[in-house]
């Protein structure tokens, strides 16, 4: 391949081309794959995520994280329909030993009114 500067592009600058379209290109696929694993994520029930979540985040087993179920009496839903006057906020509780080591970690819920 010659200097010439009016030979035309390298094959592989043609194909792909340049570097905005190469981050134009990694932000669509972002966003196709980014986009359904949030979804799925979101729609996950509260007694898979949370191990999963916390597990990673206090680096312990899975098995190591005991989540409360939520109550539903706060819930607009629950009958009778409407505002309940009221929520549930979550409150994660690690256990540690003497070495300072997360051994298990708690999720339980708190009534607050609203």
């Amino acid at each position: 391949m010659s200097n010439d500067p009016k030979e035309p592009r390298a094959r592989w600058q043609t194909s792909f081309g340049g570097p905005v379209e190469t981050l134009y290109g990694i932000g669509i696929l972002a966003v196709i794959l980014g986009f359904p694993c949030f979804l799925i994520w979101a729609m996950l029930p509260d007694s898979i995520k949370y191990p999963m979540l916390y597990s990673f985040e206090y680096t312990v087993n899975s098995n190591q994280v005991h989540v409360e179920k939520m109550p539903e009496d706060c819930d607009f839903s629950h009958a009778p329909l409407g505002s309940k006057g009221c929520h549930y906020e979550k409150r994660v509780s690690p256990i540690t030993d003497r070495a300072g080591t997360v051994t298990d970690v708690f999720v339980t819920w708190n009534k607050v009114p609203d």
